[in-house]
């Protein structure tokens, strides 16, 4: 049975840098619980989307991009929104800024005539309370499921550090 809010950390990888980027792979972690989600998603299913050259070449030079994936766009953000309600009824996402994997993801999810499952009120940024503890640099491994489970790992670090309890 779903929870009113509980809060997740999303991390994307992509091939562009705005909102219209086609989205290689999402990974999320239910904080303070118990569940992870990932997707690879296939960029060729993704007609409408952006990839620039630029964000290509910086891939290319990552050595494993996660570009082989099957599934589609609208399946993987359907299984997204799916997982996401069935674990909380109003889904709190927290994310490294809120002007990159939110909006890209709500943007695609509108492209797609599907409803965004979280409110937009509900989206947190984890890189102003690293920022408020001084955290270290988190989450470079350009893998989404593993940036998403240390950016959640950081983010309960600080906020004890901080003395403040999700809510």
């Amino acid at each position: 049975m779903p929870t009113d809010h509980d809060h997740f950390m999303i991390d994307i990888e992509t091939y562009d840098v705005t909102p219209s980027a086609v989205i290689l792979s999402i990974g999320a972690e239910r904080i303070l619980g118990s569940g992870t989600f990932y997707v690879e998603i296939d960029p060729n299913t993704q007609y409408e989307r952006t990839a620039s050259i630029a964000t290509k070449e910086w891939w290319a030079k990552q050595g494993n991009p996660p570009i082989h994936g099957t599934t589609t766009l609208h399946d993987a953000l359907t299984s997204l929104a799916h997982w996401l309600k069935s674990l909380s009824e109003e889904p709190i996402i927290w994310c490294k800024g809120t002007d990159f994997d939110t909006v890209i993801l709500a943007h695609a999810y509108k492209q797609l005539n599907l409803e965004v499952p979280w409110k937009y009120y509900n989206v947190r940024d984890c890189r102003t309370v690293f920022k408020l503890c001084n955290a270290p640099k988190v989450g470079a491994e350009h893998n989404a499921l593993e940036d998403a489970m240390a950016q959640s790992d950081e983010l309960i670090r600080c906020l004890s550090k901080l003395n403040v309890e999700l809510a």
